[in-house]
């Protein structure tokens, strides 16, 4: 069982590696085409909580997601799940491994998506809250690269949406992500 667990572990993370490298290079050629189609929000946060939540180091971790309103929208589920998993990852690695909380919260109408994504963490620095969607900038992680708020910002943009670190959070962190949510007519 142990072994199963591992392996799992080591698949998972092999995947996540293997499409961090295939965004990379997507957004370097600037044809990191989107495959929108209409998709339900709520199985790809919960796909994006499995990723994260899986790994033996973030285990003790409570990650929660609440969804209200409309589910089902227009957009791309494996470029919005890396959004997710971007910000969930973030928020694991700031928290305490032993009381971290992390709650995703999705609020879907006919017009738009918001995903909110906030984090019992020590918040992030006001020295670099107004770079960190720049790429390379990473706080308080030995194995940070800086890519994955940026990558995340690239992704939401392309979805015509906006992502946005809250500054005025009382405590932890928060990112409020915003994208178009309709079903085209056509």
């Amino acid at each position: 069982m142990q072994r199963d667990d591992l392996y799992r572990e080591i698949r998972s993370d092999v995947e996540q590696i293997n499409e961090l490298v295939a965004s990379l290079l997507e957004c370097s050629k600037g044809r990191d085409t989107l495959r929108p189609a209409a998709r339900n929000i709520i199985h790809t946060v919960e796909r994006a909580i499995r990723i994260t939540g899986g790994r033996q180091e973030f285990r003790r971790i409570t990650i929660k997601h609440h969804h209200k309103g409309r589910a089902l929208g227009w957009f791309d589920p494996n470029r919005l799940e890396r959004v997710v998993v971007n910000l969930v990852l973030n928020a694991c690695e700031a928290v305490d491994p032993g009381s971290g909380q992390i709650v995703i919260t999705t609020i879907g109408n006919r017009d738009y998506l918001q995903i909110a994504v906030w984090d019992n963490g020590p918040g992030i620095p006001s020295t670099i809250q107004d770079s960190v969607f720049q790429p390379f900038v990473s706080y308080g992680k030995a194995a940070g690269n800086g890519l994955g708020l940026a990558i995340a910002k690239k992704i939401v943009e392309d979805h015509g949406g906006t992502i946005r670190l809250e500054e005025k959070n009382e405590t932890g962190t928060l990112f409020k992500v915003i994208i178009p949510f309709a079903i085209p007519r056509q």
